[in-house]
């Protein structure tokens, strides 16, 4: 199962408060702020519950403040292919994963979105946002910043799933989120990177054979060699 750290800041539900520390909305205008406080609300939604369906019409962009969601397909032999996997908790809270940007561009949903523990997300209208990007020259420019940090990502995803190997995919996951064992299980991470969780524990006994990673006194894996680790991955 799934576990989040516990949030020391207990997530405030307060709305402005959450907006106010986000990077996406730093120097816009107050008449701006206040346009988009508007059309937003924060919603919790319990675990196991679905988001969308791929195809669903989308009303609003969702930024996730707290929790864990799992954004997949289904293929043609009915398997679940992972797109992507957003976990936020209060440490994030101004740079929240936005988890359905395309709803700026696209009223369908490209994927089933799934959570995968109880959320708490920031929902904006998606209409009514767009309008409002178009009046606010600061707001456009971060919003575009949101689209590179999105594009990055997914390539990012596109290159370790088609590029690397089991022990590269591992590794350069590793390289991007040390803690990510502290974070999610095995199970999760092999969908993730699209392997066995046979053939993820052996890359794991591997990376530690070559004293690459290691445990500290909990139990968790952590980088020794942070150069060896990238050395993996990096093509010169």
């Amino acid at each position: 199962m799934f576990k989040l750290k516990n949030c020391s800041l207990s997530c405030s539900l307060d709305l402005k408060n959450s907006m106010d520390n986000m990077e996406d909305f730093k120097d816009i205008s107050q008449r701006t702020f206040e346009r988009i406080i508007n059309v937003a609300h924060i919603k919790e939604y319990p675990k196991d519950a679905i988001l969308y369906y791929e195809n669903d019409i989308m009303d609003s962009i969702h930024y996730l403040l707290h929790g864990c969601v799992k954004v997949y397909k289904i293929n043609k032999f009915d398997n679940e292919v992972i797109v992507n996997l957003h976990a936020s908790h209060c440490i994030n809270i101004n740079n929240p994963p936005l988890i359905n940007y395309h709803a700026l561009v696209n009223k369908y949903s490209y994927n089933n979105i799934f959570c995968l523990e109880s959320c708490r997300m920031l929902s904006i209208n998606s209409d009514a946002f767009k309008d409002i990007i178009k009046d606010d020259q600061k707001l456009s420019l971060n919003m575009l910043d949101r689209a590179n940090k999105v594009i990055e990502d997914q390539e990012y995803i596109i290159n370790t799933n088609m590029i690397y190997d089991a022990k590269a995919k591992l590794a350069s996951l590793l390289s991007k989120n040390p803690n990510i064992f502290n974070i999610l299980n095995k199970k999760i991470i092999s969908q993730m990177l699209n392997i066995s969780q046979e053939t993820l524990s052996r890359n794991i006994q591997k990376l530690k054979d070559e004293n690459i990673i290691g445990l500290d006194n909990n139990k968790h894996i952590i980088v020794i060699n942070e150069n060896k680790l990238n050395s993996i991955f990096k093509i010169e």
